[in-house]
């Protein structure tokens, strides 16, 4: 879980990073979607069960910049090993940063509410899918909030929000696998995002695995023994006094995933 501090730490990273890597329209588009939702943003879960991934006030900001840093990594895997490059840096900035946007909600209500029931929270689902929201998949109500706020994306983006969840959706089969070697995807971004995505998901569930709250769920066949009490923090962020380009993309997850390649063994 995080305190505060922390979820207000990541809501400006979030803003800086918008900041750094688009312009124009886009930028202004982009941060008018972003503070006009910034307290719905800023505290939503990534899930709604603790085994799942960042299933904690702020996890939703949280997982999206553990994505972008994994799928950055990943991408630059792909080209060093002489992969063609089919999305440019910004294609891949704009769909990773909105991939999950669906999960702040709609218009006028969050995705996820608290869940009250303790027979729930004790098998570790501390959130519902909010009643007040008619169903829509993730992926197209992000492409839904965009179009409203004047977003524009290229195919490419719009690809790679679309099914950037891979086979796991069986609705991406028919961009997956195809017959026809010349109607096929064109370009590697869905496929970086997939795995940029997962790789963001196994980190985040190993480091609730290994956590005290984690380990006592496990030890307890799954279970939590005691009442869970997760709410909101009441103060939301401070939108006025987010910093403008203080840092650097490359400076922005040190602290999440810092480097240990000059580490001894």
């Amino acid at each position: 879980m995080l305190d505060e501090k922390q979820i207000e730490e990541n809501w400006k990273k979030l803003i800086i990073f918008i900041e750094d890597n688009f312009d124009g329209e886009r930028e202004k588009g982009l941060l008018n979607l972003y503070t006009t939702y910034a307290d719905r943003i800023a505290t939503s879960p990534a899930s709604g069960k603790v085994h799942y991934h960042s299933s904690f006030i702020g996890g939703y900001v949280y997982h999206v910049l553990n994505m972008i840093n994994c799928t950055k990594k990943i991408s630059d895997l792909w080209l060093s090993l002489n992969g063609k490059p089919t999305y440019t840096e910004e294609e891949m900035y704009f769909a990773c940063l909105n991939h999950d946007l669906g999960k702040i909600g709609n218009l006028d209500h969050e995705y996820y509410v608290q869940t009250e029931e303790q027979w729930k929270i004790k098998r570790g689902q501390v959130f519902d899918f909010n009643p007040k929201l008619q169903y829509m998949a993730i992926q197209d109500r992000s492409i839904f909030l965009l179009q409203h706020f004047g977003i524009k994306m290229t195919e490419t983006e719009y690809i790679g929000i679309k099914i950037h969840d891979g086979l796991y959706d069986e609705g991406n089969k028919s961009y997956y696998i195809t017959y026809d070697p010349h109607f096929g995807l064109r370009s590697m971004l869905p496929h970086v995002m997939h795995w940029g995505d997962m790789l963001a998901t196994k980190l985040e569930y190993e480091e609730w695995l290994h956590s005290p709250e984690g380990i006592r769920f496990m030890n307890n066949g799954g279970t939590h023994t005691e009442s869970m009490n997760y709410k909101k923090p009441i103060k939301k962020p401070k939108i006025e006094s987010m910093p403008s380009n203080v840092e650097t993309f490359d400076t922005l997850f040190n602290n999440i995933f810092p480097d240990t390649s000059t580490k001894e063994a």
